[in-house]
């Protein structure tokens, strides 16, 4: 199952680069952390679980043209992703809730 979350923003600077600044302690708040990043043209930024029994991760990418954010949740095992996505979006409405117009959440078995 793969489970995609947009994020339908305001005008802002990039989300992305948002979330990648936020600082640890708020991160670790709602258990995430950053894991990983990718600069250059095709920017995107990756968060995962605090919690160890959480198995998999977050990809994130800004469409700048768009104002979207589109986070892609990858499973590792056949864990449920339920408990990252409540974390995320936990995450995403408590610090940048002014600045969202919509957030969807949908999923498609692959």
């Amino acid at each position: 199952m793969q489970t995609i979350i947009q994020v339908q923003c305001k005008p802002v600077s990039s989300l992305r680069a948002a979330i990648f600044n936020t600082k640890a302690d708020v991160l670790k708040d709602c258990r995430l952390k950053l894991s990983d990043k990718k600069k250059g043209k095709n920017k995107w930024l990756s968060l995962c679980s605090t919690l160890t029994t959480i198995k998999g991760a977050i990809k994130i990418k800004w469409d700048a043209n768009t104002n979207l954010l589109t986070a892609r949740v990858v499973n590792r095992s056949k864990t449920i992703p339920d408990k990252i996505i409540g974390d995320f979006t936990t995450f995403l409405l408590w610090q940048y809730g002014k600045s969202i117009i919509s957030l969807n959440i949908t999923t498609s078995n692959k």
